[in-house]
């Protein structure tokens, strides 16, 4: 059974898991980028060459499939071992998510300040405070009792 503190942060790891999910289908299956991107080389889509136009799909399209990757990397640790209590899922599942919002995060802050396009940085920093609350839930020792137990 899991405490209150662990459905809490289960379910803070599912949002974000399938916020991943629902970008990763998204660049996949898009058929052209994002508002953002398109800001960003200041050029509209329609404009540009034919071979360009495919090269920036397969990019987007390989984000896409990695976002989906990690999402259900996530769900499977979510699950079967963050559910049975296993102390490396508590470990595994805010650094999984990390490590990604914060490559987010550098890529976004260098678009920033090379461009005027402004892409959704709040959101991507609102994911990585879910992700930090949640890993605290589970990795923080209890304040009101001596066991330390979560």
């Amino acid at each position: 059974m899991m405490t209150m503190k662990r459905r809490i942060a289960f379910v803070c790891y599912l949002g974000v898991s399938l916020l991943l999910m629902g970008f990763g289908i998204r660049y996949y299956f898009g058929g052209e980028l994002m508002p953002y991107h398109l800001e960003a080389i200041g050029v509209p889509w329609e404009t540009l060459p034919e071979t360009l136009r495919f090269m920036f799909l397969l990019f987007m399209n390989g984000v896409g499939v990695g976002f989906i990757c990690v999402s259900a990397a996530m769900l499977v640790m979510l699950f079967v071992p963050f559910r049975r209590g296993e102390r490396w899922a508590d470990l595994t599942l805010p650094g999984i998510g990390l490590a990604v919002s914060g490559m987010l995060v550098v890529m976004m802050c260098s678009i920033m300040q090379h461009t005027t396009a402004r892409p959704p940085m709040t959101m991507v920093l609102v994911t990585c405070g879910v992700l930090l609350f949640a890993a605290a839930l589970t990795l923080l020792p209890c304040c009101r009792c001596s066991s330390g137990r979560n």
